[in-house]
């Protein structure tokens, strides 16, 4: 079984393509994330069977704060001043 986050790499090499048939020829089953995924696994390992099970949604960090909050927070909390570095 693979559990596939991406079949095809974001970053490309020359080769990628080649190794990606070779080995889903011995992968059974495969569990994928998306459907941009699927599109992608269904290239390489066409009548095998696969199970979409998307990635939780992680909300228990609270609710999402701006740039600006999130510098004055780091500022008063920490005595960092980030000013606009990225």
């Amino acid at each position: 079984m693979f559990i596939c986050d991406n079949v095809i790499p974001h970053e490309h090499r020359i080769g990628d393509e080649t190794l990606i048939k070779l080995i889903f020829k011995v992968g059974d089953y495969f569990m994928i994330h998306s459907k941009s995924v699927e599109n992608d696994l269904l290239k390489f390992s066409k009548g095998k069977p696969f199970m979409l099970s998307p990635h939780p949604v992680y909300n228990i960090f609270g609710p999402a704060t701006g740039k600006t909050e999130s510098r004055e927070v780091i500022k008063e909390k920490f005595g960092i001043d980030l000013g606009n570095e990225k």
